[in-house]
């Protein structure tokens, strides 16, 4: 049994024609193995998908469900939550949500959250407002999203890989039986740890740990199924 876990956004989804395929190669995958999304979106913006897959890692791994259920979750410190909170209102924010396990409609003045985003008008802001939460960089994972002008902070224990982990120890899958496909940041580390591999369309840091690049994820599940990887 093999594991394939696929970024969603500009990866899974690059196009509607590219998204059929991608349905379609990975319910052949599911067959005998195991597929999962891990995606930076919540859970009510991943739900509208209507993506099928053995499992479901949300807000950059804050949260992982199987079967409509919550099976893991990390909250931030509320504490910390509000100091960020004050960070991030030291520029002018263009909107902002908050997300606790299933909810996404929250704000970033509520208790209990798991992932907080903040859109600013211009990149400039959001790489200022980045280099301010710095200071609690031992506590907290920052991801850039949305053209780089919007900001995500989960907590520090916070992360796709470590999510793709928790989920191969679960279901007893070697790590050498593990791969990885993403785009992004937040895809990073589990493409260094996993068999990575990445979109064409990656920005430059993931292409430097990936093994090689697929123009849609339909191919690399095909490779996989026909042990060409």
């Amino acid at each position: 049994m093999k594991i394939l876990a696929s970024d969603y956004d500009a990866t899974f989804y690059l196009n509607k024609e590219d998204f059929n395929k991608n349905i379609e190669a990975s319910k052949r995958f599911m067959k005998d193995n195991i597929f999962i999304i891990a995606t930076g979106r919540s859970y009510e913006r991943f739900k509208i998908t209507n993506v099928l897959c053995n499992w479901w890692i949300i807000n950059h791994g804050a949260t992982i469900l199987k079967d409509d259920r919550i099976i893991y979750n990390v909250e931030l410190d509320n504490d910390l939550k509000n100091d960020i909170v004050k960070i991030l209102k030291t520029k002018k924010i263009a909107d902002s949500f908050a997300c606790s396990g299933f909810k996404s409609d929250l704000t970033l003045e509520d208790s209990n959250l798991t992932k907080v985003h903040a859109r600013y008008e211009t990149e400039e802001d959001a790489k200022e407002i980045t280099e301010l939460l710095l200071k609690y960089k031992d506590k907290i994972n920052i991801f850039p999203v949305a053209k780089n002008k919007a900001i995500e902070v989960v907590d520090k224990s916070v992360s796709k890989y470590d999510a793709v982990k928790f989920v191969s120890e679960l279901e007893k899958v070697d790590k050498n039986d593990v791969y990885t496909i993403g785009d992004n940041v937040s895809d990073i580390k589990m493409i260094k740890e996993f068999n990575g591999f990445c979109m064409e369309n990656s920005i430059d840091e993931v292409k430097k740990y990936a093994h090689k690049e697929y123009s849609s994820v339909s191919n690399i599940i095909e490779d996989i199924l026909n042990n060409k990887v």
